[in-house]
Order: C-alpha cells, then sequence, then structure tokens
C-alpha cells in the first residue's frame, strides 16, 4: 500500500484535455453556452478568451475529471499548516513527513494563509512558494480561501484558477472555514463552488451551523437563491465538514442531509482542540480551565476518534483535525494521538476491516429528514454528558435540510416539517440496542456494523451496551467500558470483527510548562512524539515504555489512561468456546492485557482488555445462548408506586427502550414518600426460559432511586412467586448491571427493590430486561 500512487497524481492533470488547463471540449462547450445565449461571455475568461469566468456551465463541470479520489474506500484526511504556525509546525516537508507511507495515497496538506485570506501579497506570496513547493515535491494539498474575517477583501477567483491550472497535480481542492465568524460570503462561494466544478477540485467547507436567524449555514443556502442550486450543480466536488470547536446539533444533522439529497458529494467532521477551551475545561477529569494553550493541550484524543466513528456510521468519508500540531505532528515528528488513534481507525478502513457505508446504504435505513430549523429537534442527546453528539444511538442521526429545498429532492424519505416530541421518534426509528447507556447504532452495508462509544466526555465514568448480533440467532455482544472509548463489530458469516480505540496521553505537565504557544514546540517534542525507527514505527522498550524524540517517557501508561474495555459475548463455536485471534496492526498499537473467562452453562464468554490505545481481534462463532429478550408485546402487570403528578416517570418506561425515561415511584402527593421495599412485575406473553435480567439506572444525572439491595422473582402464572432466584445488591454507579440465575422456566418476572443506594425511600429504573432463550 505503500507504493501505491496517490488518488490525485493524474497523468492528465485532472482536465478534460490533460494540459493542466480547461480542455477543449470545454471550450467548445463554452462558445456554444455564449451562442445560445446561456451563458455570458465572461465564461470564456477560463480559457483566456474574455473577461473574469463567471459559472461554469454543467457540460464543462461534467467534462472536468475530479483531480483526486473521496468516496467510502477513498477516505479523506486533512492535516492543517497554517502560515503564522510554521514555526511550531515546521516546514510543508516535514509535515507531509509526519504521516506514515502507507495513509499517503488518502491525506491532503490544508495550507492556510495568514493575513485573514485577504489580497495582499503576504498572503499571496505565500500561497504561490507553498503551491510551488507542494508541485515539484508531489505532496497533495488544499489550500484555505475564505475565514469569517476575509469579508469582501478576499483573492479574486481568477487568481485561484490561475493557481489551479499552474499546479495540476496536487492543488486538488478549495477550503473555507469559520464563515460564521464574519459578513455573508455566500456570493464568494457561489463563485468558488463553480471553479472547483470547472477545474475538478473539491470544495471543502469546514464549518458551524451557529449564529445568524437559523444558523449561517443555513442562512446562506436559504436566502441567497443561487446558493442550492449551484451546489446541487457541482455537488460531486462539494465536501462539508462539522468544526466542532462551537458544538451545536444541527451541523451534522445539516450535513447528512445534504449528503443524502445528493446536494454534497462527501461530508465529514473536523474536531478541535479549542472546543476543549470553549467548553472551559482543564485538566481531565474535571478540571476547570479557558482558551490557554496549557489547557487546549488537555483534549482527549479519543474524543478525535470518538467523532470520526459517530459520522463513519453515517456514511461520512472526510476528516480533519484542527491544530494540527497538537494532533499529527511538528518539525517532522509524528505525534500519539495520530499514531495510536486517528491513524490505526483508518488504516482499518483502508484494511476494509471496517467498512464506511455508501449514500445508498444509508438511505434504505429509516432516515428521518427534518425541513428548517425550527422543525428541528435532537432526540437522544443530553448537553450535560456531551454537548458533541448523541448519548442514545437508537435515532441514528435525524438529518436536516434547508427549507428551500425542493419536494422532489425529499422523495423517498420521511420528512418533517414541524417540531415533533420524542416520542414520534420513537415510533418512526425501531432502536438497533436498547439496552444500555452507551452510544450504539447501527449500518447495513455489504456486511452489518455496529458502532459503539461511551459517550461520556467530562469525567470518567462507565457505559455498556447490549448489541443483539443478526448474523447469528440468539447470539449477541455486550461492550461496557470507561470513557473515551470506541468499538466497531463487523458482522460477517461466522465470524466477528472487533475493533476496539481508546488511546489519549496525559498531558498535565502542561500545566507547568506551557505559558504562551511558543512553549508547545518542546512540550510536544518531549512528550508527545515518539521516536520512530527507520521504517517509520516506535520504538517501543523493554518494559513496554516508549522515549519520545525529546527523550522524556511518552505518558500514556498512567493509571488514569490505562482502562477497561470488556466485551461479553453469548455464543458458541461449534457448540463450544467462540476462538478469538487476535490481529493488531504493527506499530499502531500499545502493550495491553486481555483475559479469557467461558462459562459454558450460560454459553457467555468473557474478554477483559486494560489497555490505552487499539486492539483488533477476530471471534468465531456459529451458535447462540441465553440473551437479552425481546419485550415486543410485554406489560406491566404491577407496580406499587409511580410518579405521575409531578412528573411522567410511570412504570411502563422501563420496557420502552429510551434510555433517557425511567420508571420513578411517588414522590409528589404524600409526606412522607412511600418506602422501600418498591416492586414491578412484567407479563413477558409466553413461557420462556429464563436465566437473567438487566437493570440500568437512571440517566439523567440524579441518582435518587438507585436500586442498592435488589430480588428478583419468576413465575409461571404471575400469582405463586416463590423464593427469590436472584438477589444481590448493585454498584453505586450508572452502568447497565446484568445478574445471571440458574435457567428457569417462566411467563412473569418480579423485580424487587430493597433499599436506595443513598437510603433514600424511593426507586427508579430506566430499563428492565430479562435474559433467556
Amino acid at each position: 500500500m505503500a507504493d501505491r500512487e496517490h488518488p490525485s497524481a493524474r497523468s492528465d492533470a485532472g482536465t478534460a484535455g490533460g494540459s493542466g488547463g480547461p480542455g477543449r471540449r470545454q471550450l467548445l462547450a463554452a462558445i456554444a453556452a455564449v451562442g445560445a445565449g446561456t451563458a455570458a461571455s465572461g465564461l470564456l475568461g477560463a480559457f483566456g478568451l474574455g473577461g473574469t469566468a463567471a459559472a461554469a456551465t454543467p457540460e464543462a463541470q461534467a467534462a472536468a475529471t475530479l483531480r483526486a479520489t473521496i468516496d467510502e474506500t477513498h477516505p479523506a484526511h486533512l492535516v492543517n499548516l497554517g502560515q503564522s504556525d510554521e514555526p511550531y509546525q515546521g516546514t510543508l516537508v516535514q509535515l507531509w513527513a509526519t504521516i506514515p507511507d502507507s495513509l499517503k495515497p488518502y491525506c491532503y496538506i490544508n495550507l492556510i494563509p495568514g493575513s485573514e485570506i485577504h489580497d495582499v501579497p503576504a498572503a499571496t506570496d505565500w500561497i504561490q512558494a507553498r503551491l510551488d513547493t507542494a508541485e515539484a515535491a508531489g505532496i497533495p494539498v488544499t489550500v484555505q480561501v475564505a475565514q469569517g474575517a476575509t469579508g469582501n477583501q478576499g483573492i479574486p477567483v481568477s487568481k485561484w484558477r490561475a493557481w489551479a491550472q499552474n499546479h495540476p497535480k496536487t492543488f486538488v481542492g478549495l477550503n473555507a472555514a469559520e464563515l460564521y465568524n464574519g459578513i455573508d460570503q455566500s456570493n464568494y462561494l457561489i463563485d468558488l463552488f463553480n471553479l472547483a466544478g470547472e477545474q475538478g477540485m473539491f470544495f471543502f467547507w469546514t464549518d458551524t451551523n451557529i449564529f445568524g436567524s437559523h444558523g449561517m449555514m443555513l442562512d446562506y443556502m436559504q436566502n441567497n437563491t443561487r446558493f442550492l442550486p449551484t451546489m446541487k450543480a457541482n455537488a460531486k466536488n462539494l465536501v462539508f465538514m462539522n468544526k466542532e470547536s462551537w458544538a451545536t446539533d444541527s451541523t451534522d444533522a445539516l450535513l447528512k442531509g445534504l449528503w443524502l439529497t445528493g446536494y454534497i458529494g462527501n461530508w465529514g467532521s473536523s474536531t478541535d482542540w479549542w472546543k476543549w477551551g470553549l467548553d472551559n475545561k482543564g485538566v481531565f477529569p474535571g478540571g476547570e480551565g479557558w482558551q490557554d494553550w496549557k489547557f487546549i493541550l488537555q483534549y482527549p484524543q479519543g474524543l478525535q476518534v470518538q467523532s470520526i466513528v459517530r459520522d463513519l456510521s453515517q456514511g461520512a468519508t472526510c476528516f480533519l483535525a484542527e491544530g494540527s500540531y497538537f494532533t499529527n505532528g511538528a518539525l517532522g515528528n509524528r505525534y500519539a494521538g495520530a499514531q495510536f488513534g486517528i491513524y490505526p481507525l483508518l488504516q482499518s478502513v483502508l484494511n476494509g476491516w471496517i467498512q464506511i457505508p455508501t449514500r445508498a446504504q444509508v438511505a434504505a435505513q429509516q432516515q428521518a429528514l427534518v425541513k428548517g430549523i425550527a422543525a428541528y429537534s435532537t432526540p437522544g442527546w443530553n448537553g450535560s454528558v456531551n454537548n458533541a453528539m448523541a448519548v442514545d444511538g437508537r435515532y441514528g442521526m435525524v438529518s436536516l435540510v434547508p427549507t428551500t429545498m425542493p419536494a422532489a429532492d425529499l422523495t423517498g424519505f420521511t420528512t418533517v416539517t414541524s417540531k415533533q416530541p420524542t416520542s414520534y421518534y420513537d415510533g418512526l426509528f425501531p432502536g438497533y440496542a436498547r439496552t444500555g447507556n452507551g452510544w450504539v447504532v447501527r449500518s447495513d452495508g455489504t456486511n452489518k456494523q455496529w458502532y459503539y462509544t461511551n459517550p461520556v466526555m467530562w469525567e470518567q465514568r462507565k457505559t455498556a451496551s447490549v448489541i443483539p448480533l443478526t448474523n447469528v440467532p440468539g447470539a449477541q455482544v455486550t461492550v461496557s467500558s470507561d470513557e473515551h472509548t470506541s468499538v466497531i463489530i463487523q458482522e460477517n458469516p461466522s465470524n466477528l470483527g472487533v475493533h476496539v480505540f481508546n488511546y489519549r496521553l496525559n498531558l498535565t505537565d502542561a500545566i507547568s510548562q506551557v505559558a504562551d504557544e511558543a512553549d508547545t514546540i518542546a512540550f510536544g517534542q518531549n512528550y508527545m512524539a515518539p521516536r520512530l525507527d527507520a521504517a517509520g514505527t516506535p520504538v517501543v522498550n523493554a518494559d513496554g515504555s516508549i522515549t519520545t524524540v525529546g527523550n522524556r517517557t511518552l505518558p500514556d501508561q498512567t493509571y488514569r489512561d490505562v482502562r477497561n474495555v470488556t466485551l461479553t459475548i453469548v455464543g458458541t463455536w461449534n457448540g463450544g468456546q467462540p476462538r478469538v485471534t487476535f490481529d493488531d496492526q504493527a506499530g499502531m498499537t500499545r502493550p495491553y492485557t486481555k483475559t479469557q473467562t467461558w462459562d459454558a452453562a450460560t454459553s457467555t464468554l468473557t474478554l477483559s482488555l486494560t489497555m490505552n490505545g487499539t486492539s483488533h481481534f477476530n471471534v468465531q462463532i456459529n451458535g447462540g445462548g441465553p440473551h437479552v429478550l425481546p419485550r415486543d408485546g410485554w406489560t406491566v402487570t404491577y407496580t406499587d408506586s409511580q410518579e405521575t403528578a409531578a412528573e411522567s416517570t410511570p412504570a411502563t418506561n422501563v420496557l420502552d427502550g429510551n434510555m433517557s425515561t425511567f420508571w420513578h415511584t411517588a414522590w409528589s402527593a404524600t409526606d412522607p414518600d412511600p418506602a422501600c421495599p418498591h416492586e414491578i412485575q412484567l407479563d413477558m406473553k409466553s413461557s420462556r426460559t429464563v436465566s437473567g435480567f438487566t437493570y440500568l439506572p437512571r440517566q439523567d444525572g440524579p441518582k435518587n432511586g438507585w436500586v442498592g439491595g435488589y430480588e428478583f422473582y419468576v413465575s409461571a402464572n404471575g400469582t405463586n412467586w416463590g423464593s427469590p432466584v436472584a438477589t444481590g445488591t448493585f454498584a453505586t454507579d450508572a452502568t447497565l448491571k446484568t445478574v445471571r440465575f440458574p435457567a428457569t422456566a417462566a411467563r412473569y418476572v418480579r423485580f424487587r427493590a430493597l433499599s436506595e443506594v443513598n437510603g433514600n425511600p424511593w426507586t427508579s429504573c430506566a430499563d428492565l430486561t430479562v435474559i433467556g432463550l
């Protein structure tokens, strides 16, 4: 793979004529358009025959071969190089050297001029010089053309055209970012969209739908009547990415909606370390901070992988990490956050271990497209846990489109035109993993894939989710992990491909060593840059540690950061224990411990990993076992207490599969409140062989009602309960609790809460399931 030609290195320079300029077919199309009165004569400026070019004709756009390939098998990874950051990052050639050879065919350096990208020599001379360097060295680049402060002093389109024509092999795209922070530049973007289509380039728009009347991005699309039509005419050239410095719940939704409806060709995410400062965070966990370099460095690298996993599950193909000299590398040295986090994930996609679903595959699953921000709501979000993504994946990712999008482009999708309650989406989406408090979604591509993350952003907390496999009846996987962990499971015939990512560095030394941006140079080399051998592989010491280029020990094996990931796999291989084979990528993981425990009685394999890095393994499985039973049609037959006056927390909430709702005993109508024990009884509607249950505490923050001591009963008739089949005391945390007991036949179950963790009189429960056959 290291010798593979870069998708941008085309002998025809990405043009129909193959000479670095517009081709003959484009010229004839332009002349015909002018003659027919359908285009301005200025269009001929692209061919040196007239004034400044206007929009390219559809014929010209169709003739412009893309200069690079970006799709589900060719994901794009952009790495920023800013003019003002060069003293800290190094040269263009040095930054390119930090990228592994196997990934270079899919990476692009995004050049960011200074001087607010105004048309002044300080910016244009720098652009010219860097484009010349890139063309000579064969380094594929994009160039930022606008930011919020660019305003109406941007570089003329004619200059961008000339640069594109004079650098045909490596100048593959344009970029705009943070336009929310300035005046309306929609007309400038329209001209640049057309230029990208004309030249076969990509236009990467990295922004956030904030400010303005409906969010800046939506305002551009709804207020400028030329904007959406121009997008559609150049859709294959457009790549929009969610810039996460300002977290909004609508940006990802908008980008996915535009992609599904064919208005952009690709989409993705741009993680940003500045988000940590904007959220007033400091040392993890729980530390306070602000937008200062020493606090920005505390941003956990695992959150970058989490953002990629979130969007990759929905078909995203393009990813950028803002502040590349914190993330990717500097002064020619690769940083650990990329080596052991982002790069293993991208390499897994290129290996085929992880498959990005296509647009058709994503569209084939249930999709809700909300028309306009006024109708948009966010089921599954909890900003106190994570303000960059939903914490409940049962709704997938609800999409958003402009109000001005024609109805014909929404054909085949469920279109929402007024704000709907969560209950509406509960009915619309079946939910693929209703048990647990992790974020889980499923994509139905060539192979079904499950995506899990622990969505907790700012604190140390475990989550767990049950994944009901589809390739083997009766088989399931429960993933339990600490924070900043992502797991992708690919279902294959009689096989599961499992990929675990949880890498982060402990950079608390920055608090005392980094006072300004200049200090980040030495700090990065001392604490973030592992020594590499001649092949570009980190040099691991005998004790498993890594020495940095600054002769320090890489701070990634601290007590805080080596965490637990447990996969509880229900199923068998040829009637016995599933077979696990590890297949880690050389140089892209860190030492970790793994243990396997097999319980033949319950057909359960418990695989425990203690790690800070990545792990890849295959599980051979072709038989099922006792698993979480579907609850279709189940009913609550009795509860001794429920609160329905001051809040809607009825007992039936334990069956709705929505972890944001819960059952709570009465507290508003009596004084004192009804005391423990409290209980709930369920009718499964038919006799089943049951052997366990799961209890999920309420997930909204307060611990009120978390169950301490418990009893669990089963019955054939709902009257005679006998002795409890399970008793015990739950740990005082919000994680999913799983309890096993000897298999027995039953139709009814009874859960009895003997006490509350803090001695209060209440009981609460977000979700209650039964394990069986």
